[in-house]
């Protein structure tokens, strides 16, 4: 009796065992039906994708991946573009369980002529994709673009740079799309041969909604280095917080209009917060920062050292909400209002030294005895400071970009999405 239970047990470990074995050898650290590839400049598609036999090609490796998949670029220069044109871009189903195309962890991957998303040729629509970790550059366009129907799309942690046009692009038909932790500079001056001048470009031209433009650092641009402006298409539920905008508005002396360091005005419910900008000093530099149209608001900021105004409000704007900032140092009026109807203008800091600890080497956080220290209100969508250190330090919030205080703890920024921690392979 014991022996006929024995076999069947053996043969029941004889069934199973393949089947365990095969689930093995596909799980990784993504979950049960997520997988890892590889591409390298000196791989060959004909491969299978894995860490010491990687795919050549991008586009061999976007061919494969499913949802929750990663794309590993290891270290090199892709001169393939990314972009539907080329090669069928995939989509995740959710931010859970999105397609991630990153450079290997430790190493530079460049991506030589930009990315370009947006309808694939067969209709499908790209969706939940993350781009991270790259050096991604173009001498003929856009660096980054997201147009079409695209969606939920995410550039993170990437050196950014276009040699001829804006560097980064969302068109007003786009929602969702999100640049965090990214450097955005050097757009290049531009000719424009139907208006016989130069013009600048400009770090981010966003024209859609529900974007979320955080933690950048945004500079040497030569028009604005945000332009968030949707025309005829309003630009809606924006969120433009934490980021080091400076010395943009660069130009050869020969630009068509003024422009500045970021300029809102369209759409509505538009959010501009705990951001620093400074350094916009070119002949041609007007606002520091611009507020216009509807519901749109600015808290928290530190705007310093620029040639013009530092911060204006359009003619028949409604809404507007200017609340907690530092305005100092500007070359004109710090705040200047050309007709807004009943905006809100509290608890500011304006032409009053604010005691910067160290304003020449653009350290913009506070001495102790800063009249920006518990000068502020609590406003419920600002809780940290730029640097994540939570609000309110002392009695009240203070003014301004940084919370002081000696006590004062970062608080760690969410893991990002889709984090894997692997062992470099020789």
């Amino acid at each position: 009796m014991h022996q006929g239970l024995d076999v069947v047990r053996q043969f029941a470990w004889s069934v199973l065992l393949p089947v365990i074995l095969c689930l093995g050898s596909v799980w990784s650290p993504n979950g049960a039906n997520a997988t890892e590839y590889y591409v390298g400049t000196t791989g060959n598609d004909a491969n299978p994708g894995g860490p010491s036999q990687p795919f050549q090609t991008i586009q061999k490796g976007m061919s494969v991946l499913q949802p929750g998949d990663t794309l590993y670029l290891r270290q090199g220069t892709y001169t393939e573009k990314i972009d539907p044109n080329y090669m069928t871009l995939p989509s995740g189903t959710s931010w859970s369980n999105a397609i991630t195309i990153a450079g290997y962890p430790g190493e530079k991957a460049t991506i030589r002529n930009g990315i370009n998303i947006q309808d694939n040729g067969n209709s499908s629509i790209p969706a939940y994709l993350i781009f991270d970790n790259f050096i991604v550059r173009n001498s003929d366009a856009n660096a980054f673009r997201v147009g079409g129907n695209a969606h939920h799309i995410r550039l993170s942690n990437s050196d950014v740079q276009s040699g001829r046009t804006n560097t980064i692009s969302i068109a007003y038909t786009t929602s969702d799309v999100q640049v965090i932790n990214c450097d955005i500079h050097d757009s290049p001056v531009e000719f424009v041969p139907e208006w016989g001048v130069s013009t600048g470009t400009y770090g981010l031209y966003i024209n859609g909604n529900n974007m979320l433009i955080d933690g950048n650092r945004i500079y040497n641009n030569t028009g604005y280095g945000i332009h968030l402006y949707g025309g005829i298409n309003a630009a809606s539920n924006n969120i433009v917080r934490n980021n080091s905008i400076y010395n943009n508005c660069l130009n050869d002396g020969t630009r068509s209009q003024a422009a500045g360091g970021v300029i809102i005005t369209s759409g509505s419910n538009n959010s501009f917060y705990n951001n620093l900008v400074y350094n916009h000093t070119g002949s041609f530099c007007g606002p520091a920062v611009s507020l216009g149209y509807a519901d749109n608001s600015a808290y928290n900021n530190t705007i310093y050292g620029n040639k013009g105004f530092g911060l204006e409000l359009g003619a028949s704007t409604t809404g507007m909400i200017v609340r907690n900032n530092i305005l100092y140092g500007n070359g004109r009026n710090s705040v200047v209002d050309w007709g807004s109807i009943n905006p809100v203008i509290d608890h500011n800091l304006i032409d009053v030294n604010p005691q910067f600890v160290n304003a020449a080497a653009n350290d913009f956080s506070l001495q102790a005895g800063s009249p920006a220290i518990d000068a502020g209100v609590a406003i419920s969508l600002v809780t940290t400071d730029i640097k994540g250190v939570s609000r309110p330090q002392g009695a009240a919030y203070d003014v301004g970009t940084y919370e002081y205080g000696t006590g004062a703890k970062s608080t760690p920024r969410p893991t990002p999405r889709n984090l894997r921690l692997l062992p470099v392979s020789p």
